[in-house]
C-alpha cells in the first residue's frame, strides 16, 4: 500500500504515517510544491526550532500550506528517508542544500511529522547546525 498525491487534492490509499511521510519526501524531492501543499493540513503547524529571525518559515507557523507553494529556498537533495515512527509520528533523517543570494547551506537534520488521516498536521525541523541554518 502507498500514498498518492494528485494535484491540489490528496488521494490516499493508506493513511499510515510512514506512507504519508514517504510520499511527502518524494514529492518534495521532485520539487512538486503544489502536491506538497496538497498533503498538508489546512491548519498545519510548522515548528522550526532555530533562530531563523528572517525566515519565512520561522518559529511556530500556521497556514503553512500557503507557504509551501512559494518555497523560497531551492532544496535539492533529500536523502536517507528511512523513517521510523510511534504512531501517528514519522521521523526521518534528511539532507538538504539550498542557495539564496549567492549563499549556500548544505547539512543534515531530522524532520518529525505528525500525521492526521491523509495529511501532515504538524512538522518539527531539526538541523544539524542551527547556527549555520540561521545565518542562511
Amino acid at each position: 500500500m502507498g500514498t498518492s498525491f494528485e494535484g491540489a487534492r490528496v488521494m490516499v490509499q493508506s493513511t499510515e504515517p510512514l506512507d504519508v511521510a514517504r510520499k511527502y519526501f518524494d514529492v518534495l524531492s521532485a520539487k512538486d510544491f503544489a502536491t506538497v501543499a496538497a498533503g498538508l493540513a489546512d491548519d498545519m503547524v510548522w515548528r522550526q526550532p532555530v533562530l531563523w529571525h528572517l525566515s519565512l518559515w520561522r518559529g511556530c507557523r500556521r497556514d503553512a500550506r500557503r507557504h509551501a507553494v512559494c518555497q523560497p529556498r531551492d532544496f535539492r537533495d533529500l536523502t536517507d528517508r528511512s523513517a521510523r515512527h510511534p504512531r501517528p509520528l514519522a521521523a526521518a533523517p534528511v539532507h538538504f542544500s539550498g542557495t539564496r543570494h549567492g549563499e549556500t547551506v548544505n547539512q543534515g537534520g531530522i524532520d518529525l511529522l505528525r500525521v492526521e488521516g491523509e495529511r501532515i498536521a504538524e512538522v518539527w525541523l531539526f538541523s544539524s547546525d542551527p547556527v549555520e541554518a540561521d545565518a542562511f
